[in-house]
């Protein structure tokens, strides 16, 4: 049985069969794209949208980067994120995937930027915005087709919460689409959680230094740079029946032999 999404159920009142979601649901619950376009048509993206700009970002941008200006930097799973606005306003040319349109459309209403909209016809149902400028574009699409033959690629990924919003079974899959879009040279940085998981099942999905280890390892040098309980995050999550949420920053890059691929 599920519980309405506006229950006050906590982790002391969650069944030992069950476990909840961050909507309150009873359920391992397994995320569709309905069920994620749904939020987003109920107004309730406000559970992921952060209010300012991230400040994992803020503080290492310049590992993002490589301390250089005019990256291409992906924001996979995007959304209206404020982080998009201010790597372009630091120098960056931005290309962000979403997957619902409501979320593309809210961006570019947001800061009230002119574009336009095409066709991707090479991908299935797939469309572009594109800021008259050309510094941000959204590609409103399935990240899982995406090939670094049809978007290229890219000198910085930043994932603020796509890789935690996925379903885990898809984790190989997701992955693997980054590590192609990854150019040789460039950096990937994972902004991710850890907490137990006895009565809070996800999204945000746990991605710790071992799932790292296991899923990424043996194609991604990687670097943990950041690990702290998110005291902030705690109060929100605490009614999930969680008692300490840790947030993770890894900075991750090609290995060698990976090079040579592209």
């Amino acid at each position: 049985m599920a519980v309405n999404s506006g229950s006050s159920v906590s982790g002391e009142g969650i069944p030992p069969d069950k476990k909840m979601n961050q909507f309150g649901e009873l359920e391992n619950k397994i995320m569709t794209v309905k069920d994620w376009q749904r939020r987003w048509e109920l107004g309730r993206d406000s559970g992921w949208q952060m209010p300012t700009v991230h400040p994992m970002l803020q503080k290492h941008v310049q590992q993002l980067t490589r301390g250089e200006t005019d990256q291409r930097i992906l924001v996979p799973l995007c959304g209206r994120s404020l982080d998009v606005n201010w790597l372009v306003e630091s120098g960056h040319r931005v290309v962000g995937v979403e997957f619902v349109e409501k979320g593309v459309v809210d961006l570019f209403k947001q800061h009230q930027w002119e574009y336009t909209v095409e066709d991707v016809h090479q991908l299935h149902c797939a469309k572009r915005y594109k800021r008259l400028d050309g510094k941000v574009e959204v590609w409103n699409t399935d990240f899982f087709q995406l090939k670094s033959e049809d978007i290229g690629l890219f000198d910085g990924i930043w994932d603020r919460g796509a890789l935690a919003a996925t379903n885990p079974h898809n984790r190989d899959k997701y992955l693997k689409v980054i590590v192609d879009l990854l150019d040789y040279s460039g950096v990937y940085l994972l902004d991710s959680f850890w907490y137990r998981t006895d009565h809070f099942y996800g999204p945000p999905f746990v991605f710790d230094e071992d799932d790292i280890a296991k899923t990424l390892g043996p194609l991604l040098a990687y670097k943990k740079v950041e690990d702290f309980p998110n005291e902030v995050l705690l109060e929100k999550v605490k009614p999930w029946g969680i008692s300490e949420i840790r947030e993770l920053v890894h900075v991750l890059r090609k290995r060698p032999h990976e090079t040579n691929s592209h």
